[in-house]
């Protein structure tokens, strides 16, 4: 036997309590913590968010991530990704190995960064920015102008990441 529908009342009154599904909610709700990066040469440095001077853009990688392609070949300087020179931009993998990618790019070994900025895995950008108590923006990589416009939008004064984190009120 089929249960009875709704009446139109009691539709209305469910329509009232739902609230959507947010595509978009301005910035991240990230708030970083501070955390080590290794450099294969064997130097490590502290990023320690409470001290920023300056943007900094983390590139999260993987060797086994082929939409890191692009990270992995893409430029370094700050201003091609709208920053400024001022800022700075930074590789970060989980892995101390990363085989095949050329000897002279600087890429930091910090799966403690994946953690404090709950990244889940690579292709993964933030934008640390001194001016925000959060994460300025962060997002999967869908290419280098995803990066871009992301920035773009935080400089502009409207950060808003493309896929937001449900989180429980």
């Amino acid at each position: 036997m089929r249960e009875p529908r709704l009446t139109v009342e009691e539709a209305a009154a469910v329509l009232a309590r739902v609230a959507p599904i947010p595509t978009s909610r301005g910035g991240s709700s990230t708030r970083p913590v501070s955390f080590t990066l290794e450099a294969a040469s064997g130097v490590s440095r502290i990023l320690e968010f409470d001290h920023l001077e300056h943007r900094v853009l983390l590139l999260f990688v993987s060797a086994d991530c082929h939409g890191c392609d692009d990270l992995l070949r893409g430029p370094r300087e700050p201003t091609a990704f709208g920053l400024t020179s001022a800022d700075e931009v930074l590789l970060v993998t989980r892995s101390s190995e990363m085989p095949g990618t050329r000897a002279e790019e600087e890429i930091w070994f910090s799966p403690e960064a994946f953690g404090a900025l709950r990244v889940s895995g690579a292709p993964f950008f933030c934008l640390l920015d001194p001016s925000f108590d959060t994460v300025a923006t962060e997002g999967v990589v869908w290419g280098l102008d995803s990066i871009r416009d992301a920035v773009a939008r935080v400089l502009a004064g409207a950060p808003e990441v493309d896929v937001p984190r449900l989180e429980m009120p």
